[in-house]
């Protein structure tokens, strides 16, 4: 089937709002465990979940967590695939499928890919979601709460700035 690029192209976006979702949810998890646990995290979010900080963050925040809630090694792990998934897929997926795109007939399976890939990101999305409210529930606080903490911590550098992701 002969896919249009505007099709493939909504998708792209619908998947790139995904990851840059989990990454938002990722810096308010970050800014609570900073904040409520009092753990110090050497970078800001922008900079915690920039390619090769990502792994050291990532483990900080999956040990404070732990310290708190259990939660299952199988959900961790699709945190950890889907971020490197996400910075694959916005720093390089277009780029590597060009030849691709620009052939119809091979469309279909580009769709196809960022349609799981999109799917992947959601459902991690809705792990660390799940997370964040468990911190707002516990300590009483409202999502504008957390992202004016987030503010206040890390100013500029804060990944949720006039952000209202959840």
């Amino acid at each position: 089937m002969d896919h249009d690029l505007t099709e493939i192209m909504s998708e792209f976006a619908y998947a790139v709002h995904a990851a840059q979702m989990l990454e938002y949810g990722l810096g308010i998890l970050l800014t609570q465990i900073a904040v409520n646990q009092r753990i110090e995290f050497t970078d800001g979010p922008k900079q915690a979940f920039r390619k090769g900080k990502e792994i050291k963050s990532l483990a900080a925040i999956f040990k404070a967590v732990r310290e708190k809630e259990y939660f299952t090694p199988a959900e961790e792990n699709e945190i950890w695939a889907a971020i490197n998934l996400r910075n694959d897929f916005v720093h390089s997926f277009l780029v590597d499928r060009g030849i691709q795109l620009a052939n119809p007939n091979d469309r279909q399976s580009v769709l196809d890919e960022i349609s799981a890939v999109r799917a992947t990101l959601l459902k991690a999305g809705e792990i660390v979601d799940h997370l964040i409210n468990k911190y707002l529930a516990e300590y009483g606080m409202s999502i504008e709460d957390a992202i004016a903490k987030a503010d206040k911590k890390w100013g500029s550098e804060s990944l949720v700035r006039n952000k209202h992701i959840h």
